[in-house]
């Protein structure tokens, strides 16, 4: 067996290919949304692990992670951070200024998942927040 990063998003994908079960084109009558995970079946054999990037979102705070490089904001207001895991798995330096290119690249992969996965707006707060929000806004007649 590998070790690798895997995400919940692969359990789906693992099962299925595990138990020889086809992913259905319809279900209860509608076309099911296709998970974005990828089988961890190969890499519990022993292949390499896969190599793509990972993302992440939450009450605004987003990260990519990609071939050991991590780039986050945390908040919404907040600037990207770059960081090579494979030396400094602790996020202690950030390596933004010395390598704009990389965060353009690893920024865009994320602005494209984001995109693609209906992240955008971002908001702060938990739901919480947002739901009090709403209810004002409902409220006020706005």
């Amino acid at each position: 067996m590998r070790y690798g990063i895997c995400h919940i998003i692969d359990l789906l994908p693992t099962v299925l290919e595990a138990a020889d079960i086809e992913f259905p084109s319809l279900f209860r009558g509608r076309q099911p949304v296709r998970p974005d995970g990828e089988s961890l079946m190969e890499m519990m054999k022993g292949a390499d692990a896969l190599a793509r990037p990972f993302f992440y979102e939450h009450q605004g705070s987003r990260a990519v992670y990609h071939e050991g490089w991590k780039l986050v904001a945390d908040g919404i207001n907040q600037p990207w951070e770059l960081f090579n895991l494979i030396e400094d798995l602790t996020e202690q330096k950030d390596l933004g200024k010395q390598f704009p290119e990389l965060v353009s690249k690893l920024k865009q992969l994320w602005e494209d998942w984001a995109e693609q996965n209906n992240v955008l707006p971002l908001q702060e707060g938990g739901p919480m927040e947002r739901l009090r929000n709403q209810r004002s806004t409902e409220q006020s007649g706005k």
